[in-house]
Formats: structure tokens, sequence, C-alpha cells
């Protein structure tokens, strides 16, 4: 059997291993003025640097039938399912069953919030159901933020803080269960929180839901390119203006020590 030649450090003796290679806390901000790690961020390609809201129902198509994206979408079991004459209202009237239920099927990545503009007969419908977004079910007062009020108002689920995986995300159900009322939804979309996007590339994502956002080029995962893009830009006002998304090492501001504690995160 023939065995990998070993990398040496040129003076023929000392293998050299890739945690060798890798560099120090010590030489990070020489690494990075440098273009040591910048030359891996020139490698990143460039993507959109806005996500628009995806809405999934508006209501001013087919309903019942389709939704926003083409998709099915439907209702059953209600008291009544109804469509404002001018298409920006859905009413669904329930006694003790009924649901709403909408296929999304695709790559929701971009997205890290569901909100839900609707209003209700009585104030407080949020007691009256589950939701089931991409597998994750629960009641929706437990998942989402806000109440609903009789006039328009709007509730908001945290997609990662949920365990959502959004990759591929099949559908959204709404469950009506042991209460009697109605509500008007006005929509249904998909929207991105957080800070923009830091130069040419996506926004930026909180890959695991602590509030901040370590994958500064919105590539979905965290990587040296990450910590060169947020170096070259930290002192621009799209990093200042939102320092509680980078303040990596919590003390209440961003500086050259939140660029070392996410290099050392990678």
């Amino acid at each position: 059997m023939t065995n990998r030649p070993q990398t040496t450090d040129g003076g023929g003796s000392t293998p050299t291993t890739r945690d060798d290679r890798r560099p120090t806390r010590r030489g990070v901000l020489a690494a990075l003025g440098g273009g040591v790690l910048a030359t891996t961020a020139l490698a990143t390609p460039a993507t959109s640097s806005h996500a628009d809201p995806l809405v999934i129902n508006d209501f001013e198509g087919e309903f019942p039938g389709s939704n926003a994206l083409g998709e099915w979408s439907q209702t059953g079991d209600l008291e009544a399912s109804v469509v404002s004459d001018d298409g920006s209202w859905l009413e669904l009237s329930y006694d003790g069953t009924g649901w709403f239920a909408s296929n999304v099927r695709r790559d929701v990545s971009a997205y890290d919030h569901l909100e839900i503009a609707l209003r209700g007969a009585d104030g407080g419908e949020e007691g009256d159901a589950t939701i089931e977004v991409g597998g994750v079910e629960g009641p929706l007062d437990d998942l989402a933020e806000g109440s609903v009020g009789t006039d328009r108002s709007v509730l908001s689920i945290d997609l990662v803080a949920a365990g959502v995986d959004r990759s591929a995300l099949d559908d959204v159900w709404l469950e009506f269960f042991d209460a009697s009322g109605a509500v008007w939804i006005d929509e249904l979309r998909f929207v991105a929180s957080g800070p923009p996007a830091i130069g040419d590339a996506a926004r930026p994502r909180d890959l695991d839901g602590d509030g901040t956002y370590e994958d500064i080029d919105g590539s979905g995962h965290l990587a040296f390119p990450d910590v060169n893009r947020f170096f070259q830009h930290s002192e621009e006002s799209v990093v200042r203006d939102h320092a509680d998304a980078f303040d990596f090492d919590d003390d209440g501001s961003v500086s050259l020590d939140d660029v070392l504690t996410l290099f050392e995160r990678v």
C-alpha cells in the first residue's frame, strides 16, 4: 500500500497538520489586514442584498384552490369560509372545529419569521387555534408573539426559535378547536428580520437563534469569509446601526473584540 506523502514545513522533518496552519487569535488581525483570509472571501458569490416579504396568501387570487405562491390552499370543517368582495380578507367562522391550510413547498431560509395579519370578532382569538409550520406544531398563542385584536393586528412566529426546518418547508396549517368565533385573515407572509446585507452578500443569518448574526455573508454556515467581511465593514453604519446583532462578546457595543470573538467561533 502506498502511503500519502506528508506535507512538511520546508525543512523536510516536521509534518505540518491542519491545526498548525490554522490562524491563531494572536495573528488574526494581521491575517485580516494582510489579506490572508480576504482571498477566501473573494470567492463568496454575490446574492440578493434584500429579501422582500414572501406572501403565501393575500386572497386576491383564486381562493379556495391556490395561494399567492401558486400552491394548493384550502379550508375545511368550518361554519363559514368566505373571501370578501374586494379580495382583501378571508373570513373563517368556526364552532368547535375547522382548519385552514396552505402549501409552501420551497426553501424559505432567507426568512426567519412567519407573520399572520388578521382581526378577530372579539379579540384574543390566538387562543382558539393551533398552528403547524413545516412540521412544528403548537398552540398559536404559544408560538406567536402578539395578540389578535378587533382591528387589524399581526401575529409573528420566530421560525428559528421554533426549530422550523426552513430549507424545505412544506406547508402552514391553522386548526381551530373547542372554541367558537370568527377571524378575518388579511395576509400570511414570510419576512426577514435582523440587519440588512453587508456589502454584496446576502443578508446575515442567526444560525443558532441567540440573537446575534454570525453568518455575516448569509451563506448558511459560519466560516472565515464571515470574519473577514465583518472586519472589513465593522466601522460602517450597516454594522454600527445594528450593534445588538453583532455584539458577539456581549459587552453592549461593537468593537474589535467582537471580530476576535467571531473568529474563535469558526
